[in-house]
């Protein structure tokens, strides 16, 4: 089975900006902000397309069903993909977030929400918040959110391209403006939104909030912090490898060389530089999947790539 291009879905929520349009530059994104490019994603809110070859125009889930275990690989349940990965543009801060656990989101029919944060470009100063500097209760929870001094208990995390956080679900936190981060997740879109900054939209309203249900679901034990990297080399490829978590593994990749999968698919992102895979060269900005039947494939990158499974 070739290597499959896939063109991704946008979200244009208030908080973001122009940067995915300069850094990525491809004749569908939409006019106006994007914040959001869905770019391996097959959820009930948003799905990325297959472009070109035989499964032109499937999502990728409907081209699981055609094709078996082969594309996925047999590990996977139901031949769904497990994973959405998204590019994020924080012209503004995110709303302060929490996301639930598999058992408290399957009230709501969705799967739990465990993420990762690769960022890929910083201003200087830039910032995540992730948990608490110190353990609080629920009840001081509740009063800083009332009195909109949340950020006074928030863990500022100062973050420049290249660094990673791996957020638990249960774990507060909000993107700080300023930044575009890769974010590899489960797949699944369930957020508790506990605090807007104060924000309103186009037409004055404030954002819905759920806090109720995030007070539910956080650990007040949890801080953030950045994850620790591991760095492998094979001849001229170089791997740096960030810890793998129950539900997704990411890695970001440099030079060139013969990857093997042993019958898992892979995600690759051209995050700088063109990627050449198999002999096709892609731009900066394309995601690819590569189907659990391709044993082995050679990749080469003029600059640098992202690899998730």
């Amino acid at each position: 089975m070739p290597i499959l291009q896939l063109k991704p879905c946008y979200k244009d929520y208030i908080w973001g900006g122009n940067a995915l349009k300069k850094s990525y530059p491809r004749e569908d994104r939409p006019q106006g902000i994007v914040a959001e490019s869905w770019e391996a994603a097959c959820h009930k809110n948003g799905s990325s397309i297959i472009t070109g070859g035989e499964f032109d125009g499937l999502t990728l889930d409907r081209a699981a069903a055609l094709s078996g275990d082969r594309f996925y690989g047999s590990s996977v349940p139901n031949r769904k993909l497990p994973i959405l990965f998204k590019l994020i543009d924080a012209k503004q801060r995110l709303s302060v977030q929490v996301h639930p656990n598999d058992e408290y989101a399957a009230r709501d029919n969705e799967r739990g929400k465990t993420e990762m944060w690769i960022v890929l470009q910083a201003e200087p100063d830039a910032c995540i918040f992730a948990g608490f500097e110190h353990p609080i209760s629920a009840d001081e929870f509740r009063e800083h959110i009332q009195q909109q001094t949340l950020e006074k208990i928030l863990r500022r995390i100062p973050v420049s391209a290249g660094d990673a956080v791996i957020i638990p679900a249960g774990l507060v936190h909000a993107i700080g403006e300023g930044l575009v981060i890769a974010e590899l997740q489960q797949n699944s879109d369930a957020t508790y939104r506990v605090y807007d900054w104060g924000r309103v939209d186009a037409n004055g309203h404030p954002r819905e909030l759920h806090i109720q249900k995030a007070i539910d679901v956080t650990d007040f034990s949890l801080g953030g912090e950045l994850a620790a990297v591991r760095s492998v080399s094979n001849g001229s490829l170089h791997l740096d490898i960030w810890p793998e978590t129950a539900y997704f593994s990411a890695a970001r990749g440099f030079g060139s060389g013969i990857i093997r999968i042993e019958g898992n698919f892979r995600v690759l992102f051209a995050a700088e530089g063109t990627l050449t895979v198999n002999g096709s060269v892609y731009p900066a900005g394309s995601t690819l999947l590569v189907t659990a039947d391709t044993e082995e494939f050679t990749v080469s990158s003029a600059g640098s790539f992202l690899m998730f499974k």
